[in-house]
């Protein structure tokens, strides 16, 4: 099996362990459940259009090698382009350090740290530390000018902003909370002052180095922040295997209170999981994915649906793979569909989307060229019907399906004009001998339709061994 190559800052967590497991959990009862709520916007300079992040943390700048750089495509009324855009290294000005060879500079979080209505970029490198970096959002985009450390790594800790890997508002006060889970797990409260403090921070004794700790940092595969139990605070969930037992999803609800410390409902597990309302009934359903060839050849997902008590009694779990009715293809031992997973609504009709990239699917003397698939929402759950099939040979998509391209092993929605249809971003980081390159599809009525493709040369930089194309989750 091919490993995911991925942002070294990136850090893939394992799975659930098997003392997790061994926990009865008694689901409490469920509050009246709202319409779902979305994410927040990453919206750097708060004009109202969604912004895409895409790193090369591998990416030279100019001759310093996996020094890393950050790209920005800023959202408009026309969608994205390659012109509207930022790069962000250590030698833009004002950014703490200078680009430093193996430093692998890139993307940490995207998030309204302030409170002020602008997204922030939270960025990390590693050399000649392990530092975080804020780059405050502004009026014009990002303010490279007010950037600031707040977090470094020191012996076997993490200081400061540092430690943090996800954000949601999980005790819904409408401020951003930063939460670590894993070694020390710990949650921020914001609002956050510009020197990155908290308003307050909290322990969480989830990890076995935490005495009545419940995980093993190794056994995690996959976590998402979404909002799940329906009264208003975002849920972490945590998906992995649990040994040789299976995999298995735990979801970790906010409060008024905040993060509860302990799982109150346990889910089919996978290698990821995200959130989203696919059959339009105002729930968030949960979408786990298994790129392995468990429980069947080739990978695939599982959607657990939000009743109408939540998610204490789902409608019973489907799995979808390549094998199901009307899914093109073929399940095939090591293509990895779900390598990559993206919910949100391509389409515009108010349901959730599923996209899955399968970046090991070979074609006729093409091995490991990859492809995309667009599972569409309904008011009966996702379909496995019209599912789009997109490759590099796709009509309308540049390039072609070359061996080893791995196209589809970094996908995300991003609704960047503003039309309720959101954009798919498809990358293809092995492209070009390792240069990578993104292709973005514009969201219409009829789905995901070719737009351009861009690369790292295409910014400006240079293109050589970047894997230019990793695109952090929004």
């Amino acid at each position: 099996m091919r490993i995911r190559h991925v942002a070294v800052q990136a850090v893939a967590v394992a799975a659930v362990s098997a003392a997790v497991a061994a926990i009865l959990i008694t689901p409490a009862a469920e509050a009246a459940v709202p319409r779902a709520r979305s994410a927040a916007p990453v919206d750097f300079n708060g004009d109202g259009y969604r912004d895409l992040v895409v790193d090369a943390t591998e990416g030279a700048v100019g001759t310093v090698k996996q020094a890393g750089y950050i790209t920005v495509l800023y959202g408009s009324a026309h969608g994205f382009s390659p012109a509207n855009r930022q790069v962000i290294t250590q030698n833009t000005t004002g950014v703490p350090g200078s680009s430093t060879a193996g430093a692998y500079f890139g993307t940490a979080l995207a998030v309204d740290l302030d409170g002020d209505g602008y997204t922030d970029l939270l960025a990390d490198t590693l050399k000649p530390v392990e530092t975080r970096i804020v780059i405050w959002g502004g009026k014009g985009g990002l303010q490279t000018s007010h950037a600031a450390v707040v977090g470094s790594r020191q012996g076997d800790g993490f200081l400061g902003l540092a430690r943090y890997r996800q954000a949601g508002d999980f005790d819904g006060d409408g401020h951003v909370d930063l939460v670590r889970i894993g070694g020390q797990s710990t949650v921020a409260y914001g609002p956050f002052s510009r020197a990155g403090v908290p308003a307050r921070t909290a322990r969480l004794p989830l990890d076995t180095s935490t005495p009545g700790g419940l995980f093993e940092m190794w056994d995690i595969h996959g976590i998402t922040v979404g909002e799940v139990t329906g009264d208003g605070a975002d849920d972490v969930l945590v998906t992995g295997s649990q040994g040789h037992g299976g995999f298995t999803t735990y979801v970790f609800p906010g409060s008024k209170a905040g993060l509860s410390d302990h799982p109150t409902r346990t889910l089919p597990g996978g290698m990821s999981v995200r959130t989203g309302d696919v059959n339009g009934d105002g729930r968030n359903d949960v979408v786990v994915g298994n790129y392995t060839d468990y429980p069947s050849k080739g990978g695939g997902f599982t959607v657990v649906y939000n009743g109408a008590k939540g998610l204490t009694a789902p409608a019973k779990p489907v799995w979808i793979n390549q094998d199901s009715p009307g899914v093109p293809g073929l399940g095939e031992g090591g293509d990895q569909l779900t390598f990559t997973l993206a919910v949100g609504d391509v389409n515009g009709d108010g349901r959730a989307d599923v996209v899955a990239g399968a970046p090991d699917e070979d074609y006729p003397g093409k091995v490991n060229a990859g492809h995309v698939m667009v599972f569409r929402g309904t008011a009966g759950g996702v379909s496995t019907s019209g599912v789009q099939d997109l490759s590099q040979d796709s009509p309308g998509v540049p390039g072609a399906t070359e061996p080893n391209d791995f196209f589809g092993d970094s996908v995300e929605l991003v609704d960047g004009d503003r039309d309720g249809r959101a954009e798919l971003a498809a990358a293809a980081t092995m492209e070009d001998n390792g240069s990578g390159a993104v292709v973005i599809f514009r969201g219409t009525t009829k789905g995901a339709v070719p737009s351009f493709a861009f690369t790292g040369k295409g910014v400006g930089m240079n293109p050589a061994q970047a894997h230019f194309g990793v695109l952090p989750t929004q």
